[in-house]
């Protein structure tokens, strides 16, 4: 079976560069591009040694696709992006948020689904969880033989709102464009965890320390040479002696960013093999607690209207009149060509199918993100195309001074913050190792680079935590 194992994760890890006991970067320079988890963390790693560190983000704002919207719904967090942390007992952000005095909530397991208008009884629910179950392992099975997902069509109702859930409201793409291999060997979503506030409010707040340049589009980035040279849209050029580019593949694929020399061949096809699948939210708030005290906060809504759409939403997310939906992969994009107001719209449309009509007497107002045209990611995350599961790992190749990180890099975790965080923590681990910079060592007795050995990186406000130990990420 091909789901992410204890193996797989360490396999990941132990492809870090060896870092000598004592490594210090003091006065080196180093370039970040883009203040989103896996450049902050980046940023943050290198700092901690020692190293001179410029962030350049092409926003107004940090967190990338972590960002919490307090704005529409008069103080109720909105995720717009990232809003759950997957597997959380296993999950290298959980005891960092915890430690920067994030609460985080266990989701209660409640699932509310509803097919040709009836909702489904325990049986019925525990069936259609078997059924899941059984197209993952399908998908596990099809990577095993070197097979396609084509197979996978919905044949009735209960097929289509299965394979959408799995689908592009997981992925971003349909089940047909997804590579079977990328699918099994990253994380498919299973389990998760409510970050009271916002997951990206306490992004904010774990790496406030970090300083960060924002309204900085990078257009330019010459590593042809001894020192690197990056170039701002405002014609600002800043040196460095090592560059770690996190944005997005999307952004890398759109030309927006000149590399002097061109990318090798090999790099140019994976970023061009890791598109971006889209999968946006649409929240909607009410002047009432539609659904009454029965239904608890948090809980999972899965159901196919009469017109056949499917509506995959959590109940009372972060305040008990905000319910919030997850559309992906071509309903997605088909909204994103419309107005806003069309999403809100089709939302709303599901909820008074299933529900009534005194539903919509309730209805206050939405917000919908729009991934898939943000000029500064493009997309929401990568997937693989078909048979190109290993431009993962051609990508995360440092070229001389220039390194890539971000979700498409986080090995099992890719397309999680999970992922964006460990792989920013790598860039700056093969940064410090030496690559073209000159790595100091404190230590002459340290292990030269044949001994693997990844030093703890402790903050004075979290002390005695070790963010390197691996119970923190090990998928299961």
């Amino acid at each position: 079976m091909f789901s992410p194992s204890r193996r797989a994760l360490l396999s990941f890890l132990a492809a870090l560069p060896a870092l000598p006991a004592a490594a210090q970067v003091n006065g080196r320079k180093v370039i970040v591009v883009g203040a989103g988890v896996a450049g902050l963390a980046a940023a943050e790693a290198l700092i901690r040694r020692g190293a001179e560190v410029t962030v350049l983000e092409a926003r107004n704002r940090t967190g990338g696709r972590a960002v919490t919207d307090t704005t529409s719904f008069e103080g109720k967090p909105f995720d717009l992006g990232a809003s759950l942390l997957t597997i959380p007992a296993q999950n290298a952000l959980s005891p960092r948020l915890e430690a920067a005095g994030s609460k985080i909530e266990q989701l209660p397991g409640d699932i509310i689904s509803i097919m040709d208008g009836k909702r489904f009884n325990a049986t019925q629910t525990k069936s259609f969880d078997d059924f899941l179950a059984d197209i993952r392992s399908t998908i596990d099975k099809t990577a095993e033989r070197g097979l396609r997902l084509e197979r996978l069509r919905a044949q009735d109702l209960k097929e289509h709102l299965a394979l959408s859930l799995i689908g592009p409201n997981t992925f971003g793409i349909e089940m047909n464009e997804l590579d079977a291999l990328d699918a099994a060997t990253t994380l498919k979503g299973t389990g998760g965890e409510y970050v009271q506030g916002g997951l990206g409010k306490a992004i904010a707040q774990m790496f406030k320390g970090i300083e960060v340049k924002l309204n900085m589009p990078v257009t330019e980035i010459d590593y042809d040479g001894i020192q690197a040279r990056v170039t701002t849209r405002d014609g600002e050029t800043h040196v460095a002696d090592a560059v770690i580019v996190t944005v997005s593949t999307g952004i890398l694929a759109s030309g927006k960013i000149k590399f002097t020399p061109a990318l090798p061949a090999e790099h140019q096809k994976a970023i061009d093999s890791l598109p971006m699948g889209l999968v946006n939210k649409i929240a909607l708030e009410f002047s009432a607690d539609i659904f009454g005290p029965g239904i608890k906060p948090m809980t999972q809504l899965r159901a196919v209207t009469s017109n056949g759409d499917v509506i995959d939403a959590m109940l009372k997310q972060g305040d008990n009149k905000l319910i919030v939906f997850t559309v992906g992969g071509k309903q997605a994009r088909q909204l994103e060509g419309q107005s806003e107001s069309n999403a809100l719209n089709y939302a709303l449309s599901g909820l008074v199918d299933l529900f009534g009509n005194k539903i919509e007497a309730a209805f206050l107002r939405g917000k919908a993100s729009r991934w898939g045209v943000e000029p500064w990611t493009m997309g929401s995350h990568t997937v693989a195309r078909i048979g190109q599961n290993s431009a993962r790992e051609t990508l995360a190749q440092p070229i001389g001074s220039l390194t890539f990180a971000g979700e498409a890099l986080g090995g099992p975790w890719a397309r999680t913050l999970a992922g964006a965080y460990l792989s920013g923590r790598e860039a700056a681990t093969k940064v410090m190792a030496g690559g073209s910079g000159r790595l100091r060592n404190s230590d002459s007795s340290a292990p030269s680079g044949g001994e693997r050995v990844i030093q703890p990186m402790i903050s004075e406000d979290n002390e005695g935590f070790d963010e390197n130990e691996v119970r923190h990420a090990r998928p299961d």
